[in-house]
């Protein structure tokens, strides 16, 4: 076609990049070629060039000779294990999808222009990238060659390109090689990435704040015709402010890799510059005591640390903008008489879900004062049935305290109007009529609020509040998806995904909808998490990607 060849240089970099990023390390114990196979290297053990510790576990420099060859102004560096070890993980990919994946190697050819019969396997590689004006980045491969003849074959006699057994290959023009401080200190995986943020910002300062402003405008124009009343401008200005703020005092991105046995480890670090003011999603080292309270049998659970109070203003502005004329001024006086209860909120909140015989939320949220603010949320579902009901179809029953496991228990029975809450949701008032009693059984929901420590556990359903004040800390999945993230939790969202598409059956079943077939078996965890550590902030994944993948393609079928 005419003008493909611009492309396809372009499209061959994002595609071992993808290849590179998405294919990290196949099974530690599968055996490979003997390293008597490897054109003299002996060291399989992990050991990097120039004698640097391993890729696996924990920051690492890379080797020395690695480090010579890189060019000091670079904006960015993928440094991967070995080819021999990319390969393996592509075919441990490809056994998993049933997909056919191109070889590394022939990918990596294509676009070094380097052939891999020689190089050694077994040795890592850099790849260095430096942008500029143009469609594709400079790039310069830092590569292991099989022998000292062929290192100088392909440095072209220049000896300045050739450090060790490794041979640094430049397409694009770059500074003096060596000096990175990209190459330092990088993330310790199979496959890692690092990307010089603030030079890149720099680089491209008035395109990204131009993208900003456009995209500031968009959202408010968007958000005037969506949500008329609602004013928005003050949020959307603050996002864009902190958007901005976030990437001005940007040092960093940090990005690792891991595939082993089926599961997938993927962590995405930014790194402020050093005395930065910038403060990203808090993070709490108390937030992972709160899954406490979440039961054994839970196949979802979400804690985070964020500002509830905040959150809470702005969703019930955008619910008041979706009430009919006649039930907005009800919803707003309901909102009024909120404030008091938003006051006293804390940072820190936790659900999670299970449907057992009926639809379960167990919950904690830190509030100042547990036991006056739980008295206050009573009374104020008494005091405000009349606004409640006329806007959301709710009314509360309110109860005596009862005692549950030694602990003052607060509950109060939810009366549902089903042609009122119909209204609100859009669907029919014999469907919520029929899903009610489905999910939370003839007696119908309710909400149970108990004080503990410096929180306020909720049940929502029948039997909840017995489960939170019981709670073990979940599943084994669950317990090991917090220890996996580390200290300083500031989110975790965690998924056991055949659990959760087993309940999800049960439910759609109770119904009446059509459901597909899910077979019981051993939980298939999915974990998506958020840390700090001092200037560091990272999210990560954690799953067991093989069997998530068999899950997924029985339930397609």
């Amino acid at each position: 076609m005419p003008g493909q060849g611009r492309y396809d240089r372009p499209m061959r970099i994002l595609l071992l990049l993808v290849s590179l990023l998405v294919v990290a390390c196949g099974d530690k114990e599968t055996p490979s070629n003997s390293a008597s196979d490897s054109g003299g290297a002996s060291d399989r053990g992990g050991r990097g060039p120039g004698g640097a510790a391993g890729l696996s576990g924990g920051g690492t420099d890379a080797g020395s000779e690695i480090a010579a060859l890189v060019p000091g102004d670079a904006h960015a560096v993928l440094l991967v294990e070995s080819l021999d070890k990319v390969e393996e993980m592509v075919a441990a990919l490809a056994a998993m999808t049933r997909e056919r994946i191109p070889p590394v190697s022939q990918q990596f050819q294509g676009l070094s222009r380097i052939d891999p019969s020689k190089l050694d396997p077994f040795q890592p590689i850099a790849i260095a990238l430096k942008m500029g004006g143009g469609l594709m980045p400079d790039m310069t491969f830092v590569v292991p060659a099989k022998d000292a003849a062929t290192a100088q074959s392909l440095a072209n006699g220049k000896a300045d390109n050739v450090s060790g057994s490794y041979v640094a290959v430049r397409r694009g023009r770059f500074g003096k090689a060596g000096g990175s401080r990209l190459v330092r200190g990088m993330p310790n995986a199979p496959v890692a990435f690092r990307a010089d943020l603030a030079a890149l910002y720099k680089l491209n300062k008035s395109s990204i704040n131009g993208a900003l402003n456009t995209g500031s405008a968009a959202l408010e124009s968007v958000a005037r015709k969506e949500f008329p009343g609602v004013q928005l401008g003050d949020a959307i200005n603050g996002l864009v402010g902190w958007t901005r703020g976030t990437l001005e005092q940007a040092d960093l991105l940090d990005v690792a890799l891991t595939l082993d046995k089926g599961w997938i480890d993927f962590t995405m670090t930014y790194v402020a510059k050093e005395g930065s003011k910038i403060a990203l999603a808090p993070s709490s080292a108390s937030l992972a005591g709160y899954a406490a309270h979440i039961p054994d049998g839970c196949p979802l659970a979400l804690l985070f640390s964020f500002d509830v109070k905040k959150f809470m203003d702005l969703a019930m502005q955008l619910g008041a903008a979706q009430m009919p004329p006649s039930e907005r001024k009800a919803y707003r006086a309901m909102m009024k008489d909120s404030e008091a209860l938003m006051d006293g909120l804390g940072s820190n909140w936790m659900m999670a879900a299970l449907f057992q015989e009926t639809l379960r939320v167990v919950g904690a949220i830190e509030v100042r004062d547990p036991a006056a603010y739980t008295t206050a949320y009573m009374d104020f579902l008494k005091g405000n049935n009349k606004n409640t009901n006329s806007a959301m179809g709710l009314t509360y029953s309110v109860e005596d305290p009862r005692d549950v496991k030694g602990r003052r228990v607060f509950g109060a029975k939810i009366n549902v109007d089903s042609e009122r809450l119909g209204r609100q949701m859009d669907v029919r008032s014999r469907d919520v009529a029929v899903a009610v009693p489905a999910l939370f059984g003839e007696s119908g929901p309710r909400i149970d609020l108990a004080p503990v420590s410096d929180r306020m556990l909720y049940g929502i359903g029948g039997g909840a509040i017995e489960q939170a004040l019981g709670g073990d800390g979940g599943s084994a999945s669950l317990k090991d998806a917090i220890k996996h993230a580390g200290g300083n939790l500031g989110f975790l969202l965690h998924i056991d995904l055949r659990g959760f598409l087993l309940q999800m059956t049960k439910l759609g079943s109770k119904l009446g909808e059509r459901t597909p077939s899910i077979e019981e078996g051993a939980p298939v965890p999915i974990s998506l998490y958020g840390t700090r550590h001092g200037k560091r902030y990272s999210v990560g994944l954690h799953a067991n990607l093989a069997e998530a993948i068999k899950v997924f393609k029985k339930v397609a079928r």
